[in-house]
């Protein structure tokens, strides 16, 4: 998860997408994936979850209150 903390106590004026953001995902040195942000405002990016060495993208972007 990426938290736009400078958005902390406005939620609503974070926007990943806009900020040109981007996370790269490397396993055992090799590149998995490369994730940019959805459209919408949030300032918590969910972008990956790893479970048992595999790799399942979540890439959504909500409000942390």
């Amino acid at each position: 998860m990426v938290d736009d903390y400078t958005h902390h106590h406005r939620p609503g004026a974070a926007n990943f997408l806009k900020s040109g953001a981007r996370v790269l995902v490397y396993m055992d040195g090799v590149l998995k994936a490369q994730v940019l942000p959805p459209s919408g405002t949030g300032n918590l990016w969910s972008v990956f979850v790893l479970r048992q060495g595999k790799l399942k993208l979540v890439n959504k972007v909500s409000r942390l209150r």
